[in-house]
């Protein structure tokens, strides 16, 4: 979620629920914190979302989907013909990554270390983390929020 979102969404849940949160927990990521992110899709404002959820029939919709029928058929589809995937569920629900070549791995965190550069850390800036955050707190003085940030590190050898 965007910064920008947690506020409407706060708040429409607070109605839902009929009260204040004792906890908000929030993770802030290199994505949501660039003022200079380009989206790669266009989202709709949180409002255009919460009325979908307030339309008619909207829960059993959801229960009784056909675009996910669609994604079971292509799954087990994928299944029939053997193709490859990195995980599995067990009975539990419980997901398990399978091991991929050490070959995998190296062109896999390439490729993901070339997006951040490409993509993510050129022309990082930080957008107005705190006002937001401030804004979101005055609305919610009852509420303790924990805040989780993505790690950094120096690059080996420096």
């Amino acid at each position: 979620m965007l910064l920008e979102e947690y506020y409407d969404y706060v708040e429409y849940a607070k109605q839902q629920v009929g009260h204040d949160f004792d906890y908000i927990i929030i993770g802030l990521d290199f994505f949501v914190t660039n003022q200079n992110l380009q989206l790669q899709n266009e989202f709709q404002s949180p409002s255009h979302y919460i009325g979908i959820t307030e339309g008619f029939g909207y829960r059993y919709k959801t229960l009784l989907s056909l675009d996910v029928l669609e994604w079971a058929r292509k799954n087990y589809d994928a299944s029939k013909r053997g193709v490859p995937v990195t995980f599995d569920y067990d009975r539990e629900g419980r997901k398990t990554l399978n091991r991929v070549s050490p070959e995998e791995t190296q062109r896999l965190m390439a490729g993901n270390l070339a997006n951040y550069g490409q993509n993510i850390f050129a022309n990082y800036q930080y957008r107005d983390v705190r006002g937001i955050l401030s804004r979101l707190k005055s609305a919610n003085p009852n509420t303790r929020f924990i805040v989780f940030t993505t790690p950094t590190a120096r690059p080996c050898g420096t």
